[in-house]
């Protein structure tokens, strides 16, 4: 299943803005990681930092899951 999704990325305390929405299989973990994690590296300095990629369904904001990278 194909949707439409947001990835907020949150590091601390620090809440980075909400992407662009994003064509992404939601049933598919591994090609949403790879959008968070090129998110991550467009943001600069998060690759070596762990935080949590809050994944949401575009057209509602309603919260699909979460992803924790540990750095």
């Amino acid at each position: 299943m194909s949707d439409r999704i947001t990835i907020t990325l949150v590091a601390g305390s620090e809440r980075h803005r909400t992407s662009e929405p994003i064509d992404a299989p939601v049933d598919d973990p591994h090609q949403i990681w790879a959008h968070v994690l090129e998110l991550a590296d467009r943001i600069g300095g998060l690759a070596r930092h762990a935080y949590l990629a809050e994944i949401a369904v575009a057209e509602t904001g309603l919260p699909l899951y979460d992803l924790r990278c540990l750095g």
